[in-house]
């Protein structure tokens, strides 16, 4: 699970640097949030909160961006 990875990434630093202190600090924040409804949207969330949590908010944009691709998107999906 995410949590799980998220504690080893953790363990392995035993003095996290201050950006990581930072990341740290959004992403306890982060999980006391509630979760948004399952219609509303992941991007306007991240829009919504980048100023808050902007280390996770680059992240998010960074995974929830689908590739680009130089492929046609017929031939891709043909």
């Amino acid at each position: 699970s995410f949590s799980s990875l998220y504690d080893k990434i953790l363990e392995e630093h035993d003095e996290p640097a201050q950006g990581t202190q930072a990341a740290v600090i959004q992403m306890q924040m982060y999980l006391k949030e509630p979760t948004i409804g399952e219609l509303d949207s992941p991007f306007q969330y991240w829009a919504d909160n980048h100023a808050r949590f902007p280390l996770l908010a680059a992240v998010a944009v960074k995974f929830l961006s689908a590739p680009s691709t130089s492929v046609e998107s017929e031939r891709l999906l043909a």
